[in-house]
């Protein structure tokens, strides 16, 4: 049995997949009841050494599947299954401190670290060292699993800060939230950091002290092969009622490829288990512009299942400049491309 494989089926195991409705036409209770008992043990499981151990450990991760549609008018029509994602980790405390390590594994395969970290609360100031996402877009701090679309903006994957190598120092000082982070720079992560001179700053302040909406704002310096990039972003998470909520933010950078972009979302709950979404992109790097729409809809089979469906399209033609590599859509140079996704979620 190969790696990914046996990834899918630890994903669908783990993540207690709704079947247990109709158990009985599946499975045992045996099993079931098996499987309850393994994944309990978990959630609260000591070493060895006895239930007096300082060391607990927590099974974490998610396997998303995906069918996409893509008609870039001008480029030939891509269509087909993928798995979007399929990531395996684990989380807990060691002698009080937090830590956290995850794996992502794709359809070839390939083995790829993604979080790697341990944080602990000094009093002065919570610290984390390691390999993570510093605090800088809002979007990008949101786990996969629970973005409004199942997925990351192009706005997010072009000017975002993806996972680091450092170190980070947060303190919470009343309805303030304040971070800063020395690291090898945004996307970095898996570089080794002492053949390189890359290196960034990031700082992050959020305020919380509303009822219906979250602010923030931050600005990185990067520097990449002695050339220096600041980026700098505002954002707003909205909570408008229990149905529905919302945000918005945006992001620029001087330096290497000078742009900005704007991102909204707004998702509605017409039902227990059915959201409707929708999201606006636009954006120019370099006279490149990026003005994209997309509607869809959330459905929870149950609390760790979702499937997701929407349908995007692209006002204007999307080029190079913009990363759109993980999201579907293709870069091209003319209107009018579609874009439609169909995606199965399973997290644990």
């Amino acid at each position: 049995m190969n790696l990914f494989t046996t990834t899918v089926i630890a994903a669908s195991i783990a993540s207690g997949t709704c079947y247990a409705d109709d158990i009985d036409t599946m499975r045992t209770d045996d099993v079931k009841q098996m499987v309850r008992e393994v994944l309990a043990e978990s959630a609260t499981h000591k070493s060895l050494t006895g239930n007096d151990s300082p060391f607990t450990f927590t099974p974490t991760g998610f396997v998303q599947f995906r069918y996409l549609y893509n008609d870039g008018t001008d480029l030939d029509v891509r269509q087909g299954f993928d798995v979007r994602k399929a990531v395996l980790g684990v989380e807990g405390e060691i002698y009080g401190a937090n830590y956290k390590v995850t794996a992502e594994v794709g359809s070839n395969t390939d083995f790829r670290l993604r979080d790697a970290y341990i944080s602990n609360d000094f009093g002065f100031a919570t610290v984390k060292v390691g390999q993570f996402k510093t605090a800088f877009m809002s979007e990008v701090l949101v786990s996969t699993p629970d973005t409004l679309i199942g997925d990351y903006s192009i706005v997010s994957y072009t000017f975002g800060q993806g996972r680091s190598q450092g170190v980070e120092l947060s303190k919470e000082l009343g309805d303030f939230t304040v971070y800063g982070a020395y690291s090898d720079g945004f996307n970095s992560a898996n570089t080794e950091i002492t053949t390189q001179h890359d290196y960034g700053f990031v700082g992050r302040i959020g305020y919380g002290g509303f009822d219906w909406v979250d602010l923030g704002a931050a600005i990185a310096y990067n520097e990449v092969a002695d050339e220096g990039v600041t980026s700098y972003t505002f954002d707003a998470g909205f909570d408008f009622s229990d149905n529905i909520t919302g945000s918005v933010g945006y992001v620029a950078r001087n330096g290497d490829a000078d742009g900005w972009g704007v991102v909204g979302q707004l998702g509605f709950q017409v039902a227990s288990k059915c959201q409707l979404f929708g999201m606006y992109e636009y954006g120019d790097i370099d006279s490149s512009l990026l003005n994209t729409a997309t509607v869809g809809v959330n459905y929870d089979f149950c609390t760790n299942v979702r499937w997701t469906n929407s349908v995007g399209y692209s006002f204007e033609g999307i080029g190079s400049s913009w990363d759109v590599n993980n999201t579907g859509w293709s870069n091209n140079t003319e209107d009018g491309q579609v874009l439609v996704r169909s995606q199965i979620t399973f997290s644990f």
